[in-house]
C-alpha cells in the first residue's frame, strides 16, 4: 500500500510530516514506511483531516517521523513494510 507525502516540516520536535495513507489504513507508532531501501519510522501520529482528502484518496495524518527522514519532500511515495 502506498501512502503519499503532502507537506514536510522541521521542528524542535524532529521531523514532521503530512501523510495521505489509503482509507483501509490507520498509521500507528512504530509502524515502518520504506522508500527505496530507507526505512523511516512513525514515532507519533495525530489526525489531520476530518474529511476525506479526495485528490489523494484517502485520509491525512500528521506524523512524527524517525530522524533519517530529512530527505523527504511532497509527492514522495512511501510503502508500508510487508509486515504492517
Amino acid at each position: 500500500m502506498e501512502v503519499i507525502v503532502s507537506q514536510v516540516f522541521q521542528t524542535s520536535l524532529g521531523l514532521i510530516a503530512v501523510l495521505n495513507f489509503p482509507n483501509s489504513v490507520v498509521p500507528m507508532v512504530n509502524m515502518r514506511l520504506i522508500k527505496r531501501d530507507i526505512i523511516y519510522l512513525i514515532k507519533g501520529v495525530q489526525f489531520e483531516s476530518p474529511r476525506q482528502n479526495e485528490a489523494m484518496g484517502g485520509r491525512q495524518f500528521s506524523c512524527l517521523l524517525s530522524d533519517n527522514a530529512c530527505n523527504l519532500a511532497f509527492g514522495d511515495v512511501l510503502n508500508l513494510a510487508e509486515d504492517e
